[in-house]
Parts: structure tokens; sequence; C-alpha cells
């Protein structure tokens, strides 16, 4: 047993001194290692003999009873039986006394002469077979002692936050709310991607290693490749949202690149195109956001897109990529996509080559003005997207919708009404911040009976943080007010319109 307890205690000396890499190793595998085996206290068994035979011997002593006679037991000793009341009767003390006490020189049924052990719960601690090591108090308190050593150690190894989406594992030895935010942000990221690539392909061996290091660790590659596995590193409490699917996204593309033995550095169009439509599974308003900023600035021709210069800005420049890329899609596949990125992601390419490939993947005519043509595809989105005043039904809904804030807690959705706001310790201000840009994106296409409405609803935002809780509390019976007024004249205006 002193040496199952040093095994214990070495076990757990290891796995502390592990480093975060190791543990993640360790930590799927850790459940299957940590079963382990307790004695049978109930099997009848003994220490070098056999199972007694005696204690099944029911339907024998029946049919002795009904014979009138008596069988003979396990041990050779009779067994008595009642005909009157037709009761079994007990073995006989004799009995008892031989097989507790057995003769000296005499031998147990399987052959051993050893003292049979008898079950002592000061043997066991915590399920932990002790046995002949606790013989004194002393050594008893040892041994407790040093299981209790073992368990904090192996307790404070396993101390880890992990969570896992299709292709990636993110980490933390304590930032949870991180772990829970990433995993938010790659599950949007991968929704993104299986839009358009095709997931079977993209998916990958591996999975991408995602860990969140203390907030003064040294990070000198955010992203990294050992040749076979990926890691992406965050520092904990630095997790802005834009950043993190930015490295999210380059780690994919790094993985990808190991599956298919080619090393990818995709042009930062392509980058901007996937990090906005990763964005937009994560936030309301992106689409039109983007379509209203490529209107204002239109491309001239989508060599401008492809280029690093161009006469627009950064921002605008990635506005009219993502509908590039969304123009493209439509008019092939995922798996064209793929091809096309890989393609064009081998090597440094100049926009003119580059548009050379959108054309010959398009399979476009030669007497055929490519710009014109995906011109006309990108427009027909972003103008769609501009499109006019929603329904009174979506207006209302849509409201209803953003009248409560979501937010993510110890990896468990949590979601807060708009009046209870103030009741929320745990609730961070940048969620709120992040429903109030999604509502003044509504603004612009929400039906005038609801619009007072949702400008109510943004006061109620807006006073919670300012940290005003008279004027949020004004602001919440004024939005209630309002939105009941919406409700019933919109009733009205359905009654008439069916008449």
């Amino acid at each position: 047993m002193r040496v199952l307890l040093i095994c214990v205690i070495i076990a757990g000396q290891i796995l502390c001194g592990m480093t975060l890499d190791e543990k993640i190793q360790m930590a799927r595998r850790a459940a299957d290692k940590a079963s382990g085996v307790e004695p049978d206290l109930n099997s009848g068994a003994e220490p070098g003999g056999s199972i007694s035979p005696q204690t099944s011997g029911a339907s024998a002593n029946i049919g002795a009873e009904a014979s009138g006679g008596a069988r003979d037991g396990a041990a050779g000793a009779p067994a008595r039986f009642e005909k009157d009341n037709r009761e079994v009767g007990l073995p006989s003390q004799t009995l008892l006394d031989s097989r507790q006490n057995p003769p000296s020189g005499s031998k147990k049924a399987g052959g051993s002469d050893k003292t049979p052990y008898e079950v002592n719960s000061e043997d066991f601690i915590d399920g932990y077979y002790i046995g002949r090591v606790g013989d004194t108090p002393e050594q008893r308190k040892q041994a407790l002692e040093s299981l209790e050593r073992a368990k904090k150690l192996l307790k404070a190894a396993g101390r880890i936050n992990i969570a896992e989406a299709k292709m990636y594992m993110i980490a933390s030895e304590a930032d949870a709310d991180g772990v829970s935010k990433l995993k938010y942000l790659s599950k949007a990221l991968e929704q993104s991607l299986f839009d358009v690539f095709p997931g079977d392909l993209i998916t990958g061996k591996h999975k991408i290693v995602v860990r969140i290091l203390p907030s003064d660790a040294p990070i000198k590659r955010p992203v990294y490749t050992d040749g076979k596995f990926v890691y992406a590193d965050f520092r904990a409490g630095n997790i802005s949202m834009d950043d993190a699917v930015r490295v999210l996204l380059e780690a994919f593309f790094i993985r990808y690149g190991v599956d298919v033995s080619i090393q990818l550095t995709p042009p930062q169009w392509v980058k901007d195109a996937l990090l906005w439509n990763a964005l937009e599974n994560t936030q309301l308003g992106i689409s039109l956001k983007l379509a209203r900023m490529a209107a204002a600035s239109p491309y001239r021709n989508i060599r401008d897109i492809f280029s690093s210069s161009g006469n627009f800005g950064a921002d605008t420049k990635a506005a009219h990529a993502y509908w590039l890329f969304r123009a493209m899609l439509k008019m092939s596949d995922r798996y064209t996509m793929l091809s096309f990125v890989e393609n064009i992601s081998k090597k440094k390419m100049t926009s003119q080559e580059v548009f050379d490939e959108v054309k010959s993947m398009l399979g476009t005519p030669e007497d055929r003005n490519l710009d014109q043509w995906i011109g006309c595809v990108m427009y027909s989105e972003i103008y769609a997207r501009m499109g006019g005043v929603d329904t009174v039904k979506k207006s209302r809904l849509a409201l209803l919708k953003m009248s409560a804030v979501k937010y993510f807690e110890d990896d468990k959705l949590k979601i807060v009404p708009f009046d209870r706001l103030f009741d929320s310790p745990g609730l961070p201000k940048s969620a709120v911040q992040a429903r109030l840009d999604e509502l003044k994106f509504a603004l612009l296409k929400i039906n005038a009976v609801f619009l007072n409405a949702a400008v109510g609803l943004g006061a109620v935002y807006e006073s919670y943080l300012a940290g005003d809780k008279a004027a949020y509390e004004a602001a919440v019976d004024a939005y209630i007010t309002d939105f009941d007024r919406a409700k019933a004249t919109a009733r009205a205006v359905e009654r008439a319109i069916s008449k």
C-alpha cells in the first residue's frame, strides 16, 4: 500500500509540473486513466480459497424439506428443517465456530492456511484500501495525510478549462470567460467557412490548439506550427472580437496548408472578406453596414479590390472584398472557391494575375466584360441589403429580439431582459453596447409604427451604460408604453387591411 500511495503522490507532482500543452494532451485521456479497482467486500470469497457454495443451496434445501430428510451443507454439517412450520433453520453454532476458528493444522477448501481477513472499516480511507499498513493510529494518520496531499496535487493539476469546436480546441488554466468567448467566435468562424468552402475538405486532421496564456505572458508569434499541430495564443483579458477572429482565421489557413503540404499566404482581400463573413454571424447589421460603405464609394474595376492600393480606404476596400467574395460564390460553388483561394495563396500575385484566375475560375467568355458581369451580381446583393423598410410584423419581432442582452458565462449562454440590467451584476457592459449598436443599425429599416419604441429601447441601453438608474427606470417605462401602443396600432392597421 505504501507503494500505491507513493505512486499517487508522484503522479500528482508530475501533472503539476506539466506545461499547458502537456495538460491539454492529457486532458482527454484523464477520465479513462483515473478509474481504480476497489475490493468487493460482498463476494463471500476468502483469501486463498474459493467462494463457499453454502449460501447458494436454497433449491437443495427445499428439495430436502419436501422429502422429509436433511441434506448436507457445503461444509459437511447437517442442516436442520422444521417440518411443522416449514421454516428453514440456521446452521448450528458449531458450524459457525468451525468456519471462523478452524482447528489448528487444518486447511481451508482452497488449500490456504492463512488467517482469513476480517473486514475493518478503519482499513479504508475515502475508498482507498490501506490494509495492514495502518496497524497503528500514527500509521493511519500518515496514510490519510498522504492521500489528502495526493488528491490536492491531482486537483491542482487538472484545473484547466477546455472547450471544443469542430476545428478548434480552446484551453486556459484560469480565464474561463475567455474560453467561452473564443469558443463562440470559433463556431461563428467555422460556420462562415463552411458557408463558402466544403466542410469535408477543410475540417482537418487535427484541431487547432487555442491557448489563453496569463496576461503578462510573452507572445512572440500569435500563430505558429510545429509541423503537425497549429497553435494560436492569446493573453487573458485581452481578447477583442475582430482581432480574435483574425488570429483564428490565420490559424485556419496555416493548418489547412499543413494538411495539404502547401504553404499558403492568402491575399489581404480574401482575409478581409472571410473576416466580415464571420463577424456577420456574431453581430446584427454587418451586411447593411458593408452595403452602405460599398455603395457610397463604388469601385472602378475589380482589380482595385485585388490591389494593395486603390482609390478608397482599407475599410471600404474590405467592404468591396466581402461583396465580391459573395458574388463569386453565387456564380460558382464551394469546391471551386476553395480551389481558387488555394491557387492565389500559393504565391504572391499581381492584381492582373488574380483577375485572370477569377476569369478562368468562372469560365468567362472572351466577349464578356468580367467587371460588368461581376458588378451586376455584386450590386444586386448590395442593394438587396439596403432595401426598403421592414413590415410591421418583422419590425415587432426584431424589437422583441433586441429587448434582451445575451452574453456567455462559464460557457453558458445568459439572457438578461431589458428591464433587469441593473439586477445582473455579472452582465458585461460590452454586451449591452453591442446590442445598442445593433439597434442603431436596425433603425434604418424599422417600420414607422415601431420607430418610437425602437428609439425608446435605445434610451434604455444608453442610460444603463451611463450608470443613471433613475433615467434607466424612466426609459424602461416609456419603452413599454410605446411598444404596447405600437402593437395596438399595428393590429388596427392589419384589421383595416383585412376588410
